[in-house]
């Protein structure tokens, strides 16, 4: 999800869709629909039959897997045909989910038009479309021949991949609301209170965080699931459940203001750490052909401090390693060259372990310098004063 993500904001006109009742449209090979049988009754009253289900049924540990190998085994097939769709349907599909698009409207309207007609050589309709472009609607509302496409959404918001998308404006929209404040507040609420944080970019890493640590917390009083929680525990999770409350709603464009014209194109990865947790955070810097430069933010993620105590460079270290994976991750999703990628800590510790070969260093050191220089270079990390690491 994540890497289909930041290919989706690498677009500037975006694309998405599903496939309508993908699994249905799977057959089963003859043999094999004994395994799934059914029995079944047209009324209470009624005999009982014995069914054999002759597509892929939802609810089989293997249907997921038959339906991607089936896309993916279509692309294969029809690839000399549609090159272009057989690439999007390989990585822009999360099982019947289309997260897509393009520099321009045409480019994009070309791409719909060519991912239908692959995708009806295997008998499976595209429906449920939503872009950021009026045009690329219009045209395919204005299309008679696309019956299934009568669901086209400009609307206020739309959900891509359990996030909130507004294609009117081209931005991400996310909230944090947890229920009401109850009486009795135990291990077992707070933690299906951050089970419903959905954030798989860690967009909201900041507020996550927070709530992880004091998870941690819990964890270390050694409570049941179902005992009521001490006092100052249940006053520190009521506050910060208020200010998550009250906190609004935030935006965060899709776009990240990639295209042809950028002039150059940079990532730049921060890490840090404190005596509870460490963390990483990503960010893209965009110079175009006028000169301009635009900063966004792209990924970040959190961990919390492990219980037995580790030192401060340590702890830097362990977000150096957090903050190298993500680096890597995003220079994959945006083609990125490695001369333009860099990292940044505010430990000068971490930078002379860096400059030096894993060996040279203790176990837990080594080993992470070892994981860090095998993503990245030493040369591609800076110091960075702690009052300016973001």
């Amino acid at each position: 999800i994540r890497d289909l993500f930041l290919r989706w904001r690498g677009h500037r006109i975006c694309l998405v869709g599903d496939i309508q009742r993908m699994y249905r449209q799977i057959l089963v090979r003859k043999e094999d629909t004994d395994v799934q049988r059914i029995v079944w009754r047209r009324t209470p009253d009624g005999p009982i039959e014995d069914w054999r289900l002759r597509t892929v049924t939802y609810g089989t540990s293997s249907a997921p897997y038959l339906a991607i190998k089936t896309l993916r085994q279509l692309a294969n097939d029809e690839r000399e045909k549609y090159p272009r769709a057989a690439h999007v349907l390989e990585s822009d599909f999360y099982t019947d989910d289309l997260l897509s698009g393009g520099e321009t409207e045409d480019e994009v309207i070309s791409l719909r038009s060519e991912l239908s007609q692959l995708l009806n050589s295997g008998g499976f309709v595209l429906h449920k479309w939503g872009s950021n472009s009026i045009n690329v609607l219009q045209n395919i509302s204005g299309n008679s021949s696309l019956q299934e496409s009568h669901e086209i959404s400009m609307g206020n918001s739309v959900k891509a991949l359990g996030i909130k998308w507004k294609p009117k404006e081209d931005c991400f929209q996310l909230h944090i609301h947890f229920s009401q404040i109850k009486s009795k507040i135990t291990k077992r609420y707070i933690l299906s209170e951050i089970a419903k944080i959905y954030d798989p970019l860690g967009w909201l890493s900041p507020v996550v965080i927070v709530a992880k640590v004091l998870l941690q917390k819990l964890w270390l009083l050694g409570l049941g699931w179902d005992d009521e929680l001490p006092e100052n525990v249940t006053n520190e999770w009521s506050a910060f459940q208020r200010d998550v409350n009250a906190m609004g709603e935030i935006y965060l464009p899709r776009w990240l203001g990639l295209s042809k014209g950028n002039v150059k194109v940079e990532i730049h990865g921060f890490s840090d750490a404190s005596q509870v947790a460490f963390s990483g955070v990503v960010y893209v810097r965009i110079i175009d052909d006028e000169d301009k430069v635009s900063v966004k933010m792209v990924t970040a993620k959190t961990r919390v401090a492990p219980v037995k105590q580790m030192s401060i460079p340590r702890l830097e270290l362990c977000g150096a390693v957090l903050t190298a994976k993500l680096m890597y991750r995003v220079k994959k999703c945006l083609n990125v060259d490695d001369s333009n990628v860099y990292g940044w800590t505010d430990s000068t510790i971490v930078l002379a372990w860096l400059q030096k070969h894993p060996n040279c260093w203790k176990t837990l050191v080594g080993n992470r310098v070892a994981e860090i220089l095998n993503l990245t270079f030493p040369k591609q990390w800076r110091h960075i004063s702690t009052k300016e690491n973001p």
